[in-house]
């Protein structure tokens, strides 16, 4: 069994948990930068405490991907199933899978993982902050025809709260990375008159980014249907993947958030429930001199459609384990043949992560999918 660890120096862990004694305040440093060209190097936080974190809960869970009755084709029935999928007819059977692994970040420290098959490579997306673990299964498949992927990931968690002074939020650097990348279009995120238009309805009259934001975050919570919609993207040749009702809510407060001028992305994790999670998909928006703010419009949305109030604007619970950030992410290694028809992925590129992705050609199989708290406990000062 492989097993990795991301932990904090202790002297920085100590810190982050006296940090959590009743109405705690407490200054992360920001992320060493790294070398590696393309990184959107983010502004370290300012000398005002902005935040505060509390009620550390420290979780341990085990992600679960099962493969049953698998089947290697060949010869013409291996020709003609790759033909139907757009995989080139000889192209033999083959089985790949990559998973998110939990990173430190504002909320989430102590991260962990380890699975039972070692992965053959780990990706780093530095200009995101994600890493990938990778793996080629196909040799697996030759001794049984079932398949067990269990992932064991921990890490300890915080309630987080931001103190917002509308006042103090500086000027954005509209040539820096940061603003550049995250007020970009891309897929899922495309600006349409309407979209601008609505924009312009609501915040014409509000300069600062936290009250637009807030704006946003009201319309979307009280006026987006709760519905499964097909994503509409740029790649024409490969249907698109469905997205969930809180990845439409999510992409949608982004998205205006992105037409105005204000740096937006995504997040996916797991919301604990006790012996369980629910996949999940929330915003962040950022704010000079506070850093990502956390935005969470569809649980505020079903907790309390019709009635007053921003629950989770500006504030995150404990029950958040964060996988990974963004969307239309990069992927390795490439497959020339992987379209979103096919896999899960692009050749290069994901559109929304997910806890695990395939690739897979020349194979029939069933899968089940767990996702299992095995610990989770507060943390005592």
């Amino acid at each position: 069994m492989m097993r990795i660890n991301h932990c904090l120096p202790a002297v920085i862990l100590s810190v982050a948990l006296l940090g959590c004694r009743p109405q705690p305040k407490l200054v992360i440093p920001a992320p060493s930068e790294r070398p590696e060209a393309g990184r959107v190097i983010e502004n370290p936080q300012p000398p005002l405490v902005p935040f505060t974190l509390s009620n550390p809960r420290s979780i341990q869970a085990q992600i679960v991907l099962i493969f049953k009755n698998v089947e290697q084709l060949d010869g013409e029935f291996l020709h003609e199933s790759n033909r139907s999928r757009g995989i080139p007819d000889d192209l033999p059977p083959s089985l790949l899978l990559w998973s998110p692994d939990p990173v430190e970040d504002l909320q989430q420290k102590n991260t962990g993982s380890s699975s039972n098959i070692p992965p053959d490579s780990v990706f780093n997306d530095y200009p995101n902050g994600n890493r990938f673990l990778q793996w080629d299964l196909t040799s697996y498949l030759q001794t049984s025809n079932t398949l067990e992927m269990r992932r064991t990931v921990h890490c300890v968690n915080f309630d987080l709260k931001f103190q917002i002074n509308p006042s103090l939020i500086g000027p954005y650097e509209t040539d820096g990375g940061l603003f550049r990348v995250y007020t970009r279009p891309e897929d899922l995120l495309e600006p349409t008159d309407g979209l601008r238009a609505l924009v312009n309805s609501l915040t014409s009259k509000i300069a600062n980014p936290y009250d637009k934001a807030g704006e946003f975050y009201d319309w979307v919570t009280n006026e987006v249907d709760d519905v499964v919609i097909r994503a509409a993207s740029r790649i024409e040749e490969s249907p698109a993947p469905q997205i969930s009702s809180d990845e439409h809510y999510t992409l949608k407060f982004v998205n205006l958030c992105r037409i105005a001028g204000i740096p937006s992305r995504s997040v996916c994790g797991f919301q604990i429930h006790e012996s369980s999670g629910t996949f999940r998909t929330w915003a962040e928006f950022y704010l000079p001199n506070y850093g990502w703010v956390p935005a969470d419009p569809y649980l505020d949305g079903a907790d309390r459609r019709g009635r007053l109030g921003r629950i989770y604007f500006g504030e995150l619970p404990n029950d958040r384990m964060v996988l990974a950030r963004g969307i239309n992410l990069p992927m390795k290694p490439s497959l020339s043949w992987a379209t979103y028809s096919n896999s899960d992925l692009h050749q290069d590129h994901i559109l929304t992560p997910k806890p695990f992705l395939i690739a897979v050609s020349g194979l029939r199989a069933a899968t089940e999918f767990h996702f299992l708290v095995v610990a989770d406990s507060p943390l005592q000062l």
